[in-house]
């Protein structure tokens, strides 16, 4: 097997994406990464690991119970109670779901103005992000 070997560009980049909390999985994919060489990477420039999603607190609920019918509904997937309808998603997913909508839009705009949209997007993510923890 050929050992892969990544430029400062790309190693900046993994870092990153990590640091902007950027799904594990996503950037095996983007970066075509083992989870060793992330592991490695992120110890050679001196980055925490985050806990794996399904070890964190918010995910080891699995029910919600729905604010209209009070019947339970697995969280796992789940965007709208199946019995009655209604939008079972928190307001941080909701934001968050906002935001990934209005960061695709911003592709319409002439790169010019882009790249300036984009920047102050990831800001108010970031910032949205320290405010929920």
């Amino acid at each position: 097997m050929i050992k892969r070997v990544f430029t400062p560009e790309e190693t900046a980049a993994i870092v990153n994406d990590y640091k902007n909390n950027v799904v594990v999985r996503d950037i095996y994919s983007k970066y075509r990464l083992t989870s060793n060489q992330l592991t490695k990477i992120l110890q050679e420039n001196g980055v925490e690991q985050r806990m794996p999603r399904g070890n964190s607190t918010n995910s080891t609920k699995r029910f919600r119970t729905c604010q209209c019918c009070k019947r339970k509904v697995e969280v796992r997937g789940a965007r709208f109670c199946p019995s009655c309808g209604s939008d079972i998603r928190s307001e941080e997913q909701l934001l968050n779901e906002r935001l990934n909508k209005l960061f695709t839009m911003l592709m319409a705009l002439p790169s010019s103005q882009r790249d300036e949209a984009q920047q102050i997007i990831k800001d108010v993510a970031v910032y949205l992000n320290k405010q929920v923890n």
